[in-house]
């Protein structure tokens, strides 16, 4: 898992390009699908998440994305998203953190991969000692 740092991120643009919580009148679908999933983990835990941005890095020469680093923080807490495409034929392989702890992300086909980051970073955000946001977890699978 990579952070915002000026080794791991595209030289042309190491500072992250901030999310405003409002959509503009027209934004990359980066900025969208990173609202959606931040907009989800802080509803699920009845609060509103702060510095979300993002850092995209394309293959050499090619107008494809190769990595996309996603940060938010919601409660307390930061979360990191990576989306890697290593080839261009193949899907993207996504990785999650949660105040540096890496998250196992039960990835599920029929679901929506926004959702199902949202969902493990919620989890991950419950079963931190001391978080007080939101009801307790009874079960794995996020009901309460």
């Amino acid at each position: 898992m990579t952070t915002f740092s000026a080794a791991s991120a595209d030289r042309r643009h190491p500072t992250p390009i901030p999310v405003p919580a409002q959509p503009p009148a027209h934004e990359s679908i980066a900025a969208t699908w990173i609202r959606e999933i931040a907009d989800a983990v802080a509803a699920a835990l009845d609060t509103t998440h702060t510095d979300a941005g993002y850092l995209l890095t394309l293959h050499d020469g090619l107008p494809a994305p190769r990595l996309l680093q996603a940060r938010f923080t919601v409660a307390g807490h930061r979360v990191d998203i990576d989306v890697r495409w290593p080839t261009l034929w193949q899907a993207p392989r996504f990785a999650l953190r949660v105040d540096d702890h890496e998250i196992t992300i039960d990835e599920h086909p029929r679901q929506r991969p926004a959702i199902t980051l949202a969902h493990a970073a919620w989890l991950a955000i419950l079963n931190t000692p001391g978080t007080s946001a939101g009801d307790p977890v009874t079960a794995a699978t996020g009901t309460r």
